[in-house]
């Protein structure tokens, strides 16, 4: 609806619309305009949409909405991607985490298993074949294929990593290639973490924060300190891979 109303009202104004601000520093004097964090009216005004649509439960509104206001109150819970997340998971557990890791780490929980388990019936996929797949250690080892900054993967080079790392977890590796084609596939159509990217036969993260968590799972694997730093200095400042990195090393 913005770039529809700026192309139709302002077509030569030159608008940047970020959903990112970590790192956005104007090289001119322009003006800025910032959406406002949400507020608990903000929260519950979206839960009884949900409610409407029966995708909540009346009756959980008022536990997640005191959990919430806790996370509101820590700045954690101020956008509404966050928000989706956190009823997804809600939805699932009953409880929401408390920082940006455990957010990260329910999050593929409940896509890569939770939500499968639930909708078996539903899904059309071979799980036995995919499950195997959908592991954490997967999208770690896919995140290095996407360094710096979520960068678009070729196909080519993901069957190549997911053939080295799981071609003995299958009987040959005819059944193993068709195993990943399988998962990518998968993750096309049942997933928010790994996507088609818009160029043809090439992949990515589909939000940049999943990319950065995953990444930040590689680089906490590393042993030596200056290797951490040396992983974590192809990064600039707009990027959550440090707060994360560190988050994971204190936890």
């Amino acid at each position: 609806k913005i770039i529809a109303f700026f192309s139709t009202c302002n077509p030569h104004n030159k608008i940047c619309i970020t959903s990112r601000d970590r790192g956005f520093l104007p090289k001119a004097e322009i003006e800025v305009f910032e959406i406002y964090p949400l507020t608990s009216m903000d929260i519950e005004d979206y839960l009884d949409k949900m409610i409407g649509l029966k995708k909540f439960k009346k009756e959980d509104k008022q536990c997640f909405m005191e959990q919430a206001q806790i996370l509101i109150d820590k700045n954690f819970l101020n956008n509404f991607l966050a928000l989706s997340l956190l009823v997804s998971i809600y939805k699932s557990e009953k409880k929401l985490p408390e920082n940006k890791t455990n957010l990260y780490k329910k999050c593929f929980e409940y896509i890569a298993k939770d939500r499968e388990i639930e909708e078996k019936d539903e899904i059309g996929f071979d799980w036995e074949n995919v499950a195997p797949l959908m592991k954490d250690s997967t999208f770690i080892s896919l995140a290095t294929l996407g360094v710096p900054n979520n960068k678009d993967i070729d196909r080519k080079d993901v069957e190549n990593l997911l053939l080295r790392q799981y071609k003995i977890r299958y009987l040959d590796e005819v059944k193993a290639e068709c195993a990943i084609r399988e998962f990518l596939e998968f993750c096309t159509n049942r997933t928010e973490l790994f996507v088609p990217s818009s160029v043809d036969d090439k992949f990515k993260f589909f939000h940049r924060s999943f990319f950065e968590y995953f990444y930040s799972r590689y680089i906490h694997q590393c042993s030596d300190v200056e290797e951490m730093y040396r992983l974590m200095s192809i990064f600039d400042v707009d990027s959550e891979v440090f707060e994360l990195t560190v988050a994971l090393v204190k936890e």
